[in-house]
């Protein structure tokens, strides 16, 4: 499979599958993507990964169209939002909605991480994404109070 120029193919390896990745021309390097181990991709032709497509569909059923899943504004606690510039799923004019809507989250951050998609943890960036949680999680909030 080709995404962007990028040769991908995946491999089963002793300790499981693994994907081979050629961004440059030249050069291949080996990743482990976290849905690598879903059992329905190993048996199928190596560019195939299975995805769930219920929060998609939620998307275009609710957010889209303006009626709302949830209240955003329900929420309590801090939020870390973390969207990719090619995010065709959750186009940023719904990601910053949503954002705005939490109007009772004690603390809110976006992450913006650039030429990334909806699937930005399987993408070159991810690191960004991992290093954007770590660090959200080693985060020392004010602790709750109530009102």
């Amino acid at each position: 499979m080709t995404v962007r120029g990028a040769e991908i193919r995946c491999e089963r390896r002793p300790f499981g599958p693994d994907v081979t990745a050629s961004h440059v021309p030249g050069t291949v390097r080996t990743i482990s993507p976290p849905l690598a181990e879903d059992p329905w991709s190993a048996g199928h032709a190596p560019d195939r990964l299975r995805a769930t497509n219920g929060p998609i569909q939620d998307i275009r059923d609710y957010w889209s169209v303006g009626r709302k899943y949830y209240d955003p504004a329900g929420i309590r606690v801090p939020v870390l939002l973390v969207h990719g510039e090619w995010d065709v799923d959750v186009p940023i004019h719904l990601a910053q909605a949503f954002f705005l809507e939490l109007s009772h989250a004690p603390y809110r951050q976006w992450v913006e991480i650039g030429e990334a998609t909806h699937l930005v943890l399987l993408e070159k960036n991810r690191l960004l994404a991992f290093e954007a949680v770590r660090d959200f999680y080693q985060r020392h909030f004010a602790p709750e109070t109530t009102r």
